[in-house]
């Protein structure tokens, strides 16, 4: 699998973010700045959302915190969206979290 590009709306410390990794293939960066962050989210949204989290439609707490901002917004919903490549297939994944931690995955 190779990830081709994502997108974080409220996500961390992450207002808004769009990087395309087809152009990009280092993260560099001041400390404290999110780049642990977004390979945090990645691994979440690819490796951690199991299928017992799935069914319920809700996060873990442990994972939610890992995810939600480090802030308080106003936002009703915190949006994730991975594009990649499976097996020459392209597929898009799209994660909303919503205030109550509950969450739809499409």
């Amino acid at each position: 699998m190779k990830i081709k590009s994502f997108e974080l709306s409220h996500i961390k410390a992450f207002k808004s973010l769009r990087v395309d990794l087809e152009r990009t293939s280092v993260l560099i960066g001041q400390n404290d700045h999110g780049k642990s962050s977004i390979l945090k989210v990645i691994d979440i949204v690819l490796n951690q959302l199991n299928d017992e989290a799935v069914s319920a439609g809700a996060l873990h707490p442990d994972l939610a915190e890992r995810l939600l901002p480090i802030f308080p917004v106003k936002a009703k919903a915190r949006r994730i969206t991975v594009s990649y490549d499976d097996s020459g297939k392209e597929k898009v994944l799209h994660i909303t979290v919503r205030a109550d931690l509950t969450f739809t995955k499409g």
